[in-house]
């Protein structure tokens, strides 16, 4: 792990993300308790800058190993992806069409 200690921020700057998300959705479930649709489009965004940072850590071999890399990204894709519908609901109040 201390091999990583240079590149630390791009490996944990997918896992920061999903924790804006989480609270994000708790903000906006607070100030509007309603749900509202246009609120869901920074969750969108997040989801996909995810993604985005974990084919980036695939790709660049110089933070991880490969294999590291994809393990990594298929644990924490799958944790997010449950944790972005999670959010998608409480944001647009349990209605996710």
């Amino acid at each position: 792990m201390l091999q990583w200690y240079p590149d630390s921020y791009r490996i944990g700057l997918a896992p920061v993300l999903t924790l804006a998300m989480v609270v994000f959705a708790i903000l906006v479930r607070v100030v509007i308790p309603e749900g509202n649709h246009a609120f869901q489009w920074p969750l969108n965004i997040a989801m996909g800058l995810i993604a985005l940072i974990h084919l980036y850590l695939l790709v660049d071999d110089k933070v991880m190993k490969r294999s590291d890399a994809l393990i990594y990204g298929l644990v924490h894709l799958c944790m997010a992806f449950t944790v972005w519908v999670f959010a998608l609901m409480v944001v647009t109040g349990n209605d996710l069409f």
